[in-house]
């Protein structure tokens, strides 16, 4: 048989311990921001590699592709880092 609470006990519920939570809270964000900053270098070295450092059979693609690459990579570099620093600033 199960033991089951009488009225005159009483029943208490694991609740997560959402206060201690809250002040690791910010470390997701920067990491987020770090991620962007660092996407957002390889983009400006992978965009200014010489064609000689590339095999032939990409160089005509790379070399054709490079602003592309710069524009699409500091894109995503900054929106990473403005959703960082919004989550950090929406967790005070």
């Amino acid at each position: 048989m199960v033991d089951r609470p009488t009225n005159g006990q009483g029943v208490t519920l694991a609740a997560g311990a959402s206060g201690s939570a809250s002040s690791n809270g910010s470390s997701g964000a920067m990491l987020l921001v770090l991620a962007g900053v660092l996407f957002a270098f390889l983009a400006i070295g992978m965009s200014r590699v010489p064609l000689t450092a590339v095999p032939r059979t990409i160089g005509s693609q790379f070399e054709r592709n490079r602003q592309t690459i710069l524009l699409t990579g500091l894109a995503i570099g900054f929106g990473c880092v403005l959703i960082g620093i919004f989550a950090t600033l929406g967790g005070k």
